[in-house]
């Protein structure tokens, strides 16, 4: 049995094949912050940067401890 968000998940992906979003990798990310923070960037980012910009943050980053942690970039 799906659950709602497996169903619209997959409503989504049929409908929008032939479409790419930043929000579709974002999506195969089973941590509920990972997804919050990259859902984040992509209100402040293209698409096309998301996915990378998201990476380079997890790489240095995963937790909101951590990312607190980190030293702001001058």
């Amino acid at each position: 049995m799906q659950t709602n968000i497996e169903w619209v998940m997959q409503i989504l992906k049929e409908r929008y094949q032939d479409k790419t979003s930043a929000l579709m990798d974002v999506s195969t990310r089973k941590d509920p912050f990972l997804i919050l923070i990259s859902c984040l960037l992509s209100l402040r980012t293209k698409d096309e940067v998301t996915t990378r910009a998201s990476e380079r943050l997890f790489a240095l980053a995963k937790t909101p401890e951590e990312m607190l942690n980190l030293k702001k970039r001058r």
